[in-house]
């Protein structure tokens, strides 16, 4: 059932109204909101009270998901993003979560999130925890380290804690090894 609540009555069609907010602290070119899902004889897109006429370009995600660009209708502080949708059975509605991708952070405010300025560099650890919570891409560590020649005649491991990611690792341009799950051990 994708309607927010169950209807007693079994006359279809029918309109329904998605309303959501979300903060902006911050504005970067190039917002866009990705739509993965409407089922439904038609739809209509709104952002800050004005229709959106562009229904989208294939994303690069998934060719099922559309990317439309937001970016000339929002502004600092309160957005309002709604989506009038006709539906024409029970099981019609929005199928996935609206989301907002660009270049952006988010910090906490009060039960939620408000998008603030992307952080300029990252520390190696839980991004979560510094303004990535929903973070969905690559992020490459770089470092040096030196080996002193007496242990070079042995194995070297390298224990690497990836949380519930993917760990591909290069060493002296190297090919590189990839290491889907825990435990994190390469052989060097």
């Amino acid at each position: 059932m994708q309607l927010p609540q169950e209807r007693d009555e079994e006359t279809y069609p029918v309109t329904l109204w998605y309303r959501t907010s979300l903060k902006m602290e911050y504005l970067r070119p190039n917002m866009r909101l990705l739509i993965d899902g409407f089922s439904g004889r038609e739809y209509k897109l709104f952002v800050n009270g004005n229709e959106i006429k562009e229904k989208g370009k294939r994303s690069k995600l998934d060719a099922e998901i559309k990317e439309v660009d937001i970016q000339p209708f929002i502004k600092k502080g309160r957005n309002v993003v709604t989506v009038k949708l006709i539906v024409a059975r029970r099981t019609d509605g929005i199928l996935d979560l609206l989301k907002i991708i660009g270049d952006f952070a988010l910090a906490v405010e009060n039960n939620g999130y408000k998008i603030v300025a992307p952080k300029q560099a990252i520390e190696i650890g839980d991004w979560t925890q510094q303004g990535y919570p929903f973070y969905s891409g690559t992020g490459v560590y770089e470092t040096e380290i030196d080996v002193t020649e007496s242990y070079l005649n042995g194995k070297l491991f390298l224990n690497v804690d990836c949380g519930e990611d993917v760990l591909e690792m290069s060493i002296n341009s190297s090919h590189s090894k990839i290491v889907p799950w825990h435990p994190y051990n390469i052989l060097m």
